[in-house]
């Protein structure tokens, strides 16, 4: 990565855009955790409250459950009012539910986003145009694709790290 050689600088970028493929799969993984604790959340207090547990639909109740409540609220000193205070927490406390939900999911779609952009610049056709651009910088070519062989794709994505193997992109990310 310090290297100023000109025929590192695709790999440079190539190792960078892995780690940053990696670090965004990373990211999904976490998001995904979460909105699966959140998912689960929901599913209980759907099940809890016997609304429906379609998210869209949900809120409708919650909204319509919420605006009922509001209208009935009883005297403070009625015996019923513990009761619609209770009511009144617990639909407060779904609506919270489904923000979360909503919040969580929006993030989800954030991370699956940045997982398919941090994709472009470091799969299998970069990886090839890296080695390609670095044998041309060499003064060695013009080499195309074509010219690279499966052993030269083999050896550099074990270099690099690619895949199950240790390399470039492992010591680059563990120095960030």
């Amino acid at each position: 990565m310090n290297s100023s050689d000109p025929k590192m600088a695709a790999f440079r970028d190539f190792i960078s855009a892995s780690a940053d493929l990696e670090l965004a799969k990373e990211a999904l993984a976490d998001m995904q955790d979460a909105y699966n604790k959140t998912s689960a959340d929901f599913l209980k207090m759907t099940s809890d409250m016997e609304i429906s547990d379609d998210p869209s639909t949900a809120q409708g109740e919650l909204s319509s459950m919420m605006t009922e409540l509001l209208a009935n609220e009883p005297a403070a000193d009625d015996p019923a009012y513990d009761q619609w205070e209770a009511d009144v927490a617990a639909v407060t406390d779904a609506q919270s539910v489904m923000t979360q939900l909503n919040e969580d999911w929006a993030t989800l779609q954030d991370a699956q986003r940045e997982v398919d952009g941090a994709s472009a610049g470091a799969n299998e056709t970069a990886m090839m145009d890296a080695i390609v651009a670095a044998i041309n910088s060499t003064g060695a070519g013009p080499v195309t694709e074509a010219d690279v062989t499966p052993e030269m794709t083999e050896w550099v994505a074990k270099q690099l790290g690619v895949g199950d193997s240790r390399g470039a992109i492992d010591a680059y990310m563990a120095s960030l």
